[in-house]
């Protein structure tokens, strides 16, 4: 049985950032930062970075508190076009393509598209009562 994933919260500073760490069991499998936070528009950048194997999982419970607890409104995040699961997990937890940032990220010696995708909270909504 796959361990319980925690998603441990900074309080240090939640004006305009949010430091998540996320830990399996005793083990730390990666980091989540809600950037740009804007108390205003209720909206936030979130940024990834999590062993693939909690990547769908961690997105669930991450988007869950940003709508939940800390009453958003959009969440956007960008995604290198190279990252085919990454997108694909985004997809499949409500999040839809805005648009594209052309050749936005070098890596590996070639210049690549990020993808910018967003969920909205009446879509979060509609996809929580839908299951």
């Amino acid at each position: 049985m796959k361990d319980e994933i925690e998603l441990l919260i900074s309080q240090k500073s939640m004006e305009y950032k949010m430091d998540v760490e996320v830990v399996s069991g005793e083990e730390k499998v990666g980091d989540i930062f809600l950037e740009n936070l804007d108390w205003i528009n209720r909206s936030c950048e979130l940024k990834l970075e999590i062993n693939m194997n909690f990547f769908d999982e961690v997105t669930r419970k991450i988007i869950k508190y940003g709508f939940e607890y800390l009453n958003l409104n959009r969440i956007y995040v960008r995604i290198p076009e190279y990252e085919k699961d990454q997108i694909g997990i985004l997809k499949n937890n409500g999040f839809l393509k805005e648009g594209v940032e052309r050749q936005g990220k070098f890596f590996k010696g070639k210049f690549w598209d990020v993808i910018r995708f967003s969920i909205l909270a009446e879509d979060y909504w509609r996809l929580s009562l839908d299951e």
